[in-house]
């Protein structure tokens, strides 16, 4: 798991790993006079953290913290979207990708990125690490299940930024 964790309700904001952000958030709460809090936690390992940080970097203030300016909580905000479509009345998560041999974007169920060759449309879910998450909440309450699947879709040529 990706975490965000904010020492009180305007400091900085810690990215890091771990299977049970809980479990991490208590241990630095040990070691720190403000109250920490679990602002989010996005399926996804090292290399979406790594991709995370360095969208960030310039807003670093050193060893994974970060201000919390209006860009970082905006990209945090961002991070815990899932788009999805209805289809046949069942909501499916939506992965975009620059490319039919592209990778799409991380996955809302494992973090992972997926290549899909071929056209974009339904596809069964290929995670492996199908045991994060069997189904994510949408802002709007939707329950997405990893089980249905979810939609490979390419961005226009236009859309996509160098």
């Amino acid at each position: 798991m990706v975490y965000f964790i904010q020492a009180g309700e305007n400091g900085p904001i810690k990215i890091g790993t771990s299977t049970v952000p809980q479990i991490h958030l208590d241990r630095l709460q040990q070691g720190n006079h403000e109250e920490l809090n679990l602002v989010a936690e996005i399926p996804g390992e090292r290399n979406l953290e790594k991709k995370v940080r360095a969208d960030l970097e310039v807003f670093e203030r050193g060893r994974q913290w970060f201000y919390p300016t209006d860009e970082v909580l905006d990209y945090i905000e961002k991070m815990q979207l899932i788009e999805y479509d209805m289809v046949d009345g069942v909501p499916l998560a939506i992965l975009w990708r620059d490319s039919e041999d592209s990778e799409t974007d991380h996955c809302p169920f494992c973090g992972e990125r997926h290549k899909h060759e071929g056209k974009d449309g339904h596809y069964e879910a290929v995670c492996a690490k199908a045991w994060l998450y069997h189904q994510r909440e949408s802002k709007d309450g939707t329950i997405l299940k990893r089980e249905g699947g979810y939609i490979i879709r390419t961005r226009d040529e236009d859309s996509v930024s160098d």
